[in-house]
């Protein structure tokens, strides 16, 4: 399952701690902006990748059965993929902008 797949590797990078990754990021990204955005992002990925993983398995198997058929039409989903592709288009654009 995909739990057996995600999980242990998820749960060993956890371990690692961010302190002493701390010398290995500089010596990575050097000294700069870099090293640190990397480390609060990393810092920050963990707690949600837990929240996720709980909230994902404490779904209830009947809620579970009673979504499957309330499965949006494909027009729905179509129309939902161009409000994304619209979202990272600005975005991107906005990025091109400021550089």
């Amino acid at each position: 399952t995909g739990e057996d797949a995600v999980d242990p590797p998820m749960q060993m990078l956890r371990a690692i701690p961010l302190l002493g990754l701390t010398p290995l990021f500089i010596l990575w990204f050097g000294i700069g902006e870099l090293p640190k955005i990397t480390l609060i992002a990393l810092a920050s990925f963990f707690p949600v990748y837990l929240t996720l993983f709980a909230g994902i398995r404490g779904v209830d198997s009947l809620a579970t059965a009673l979504a499957v058929p309330l499965v949006l039409p494909s027009q729905l989903l179509e129309r939902r993929y161009d409000v994304v592709n619209a979202e990272r288009n600005a975005a991107a654009a906005t990025l091109a902008l400021k550089a």
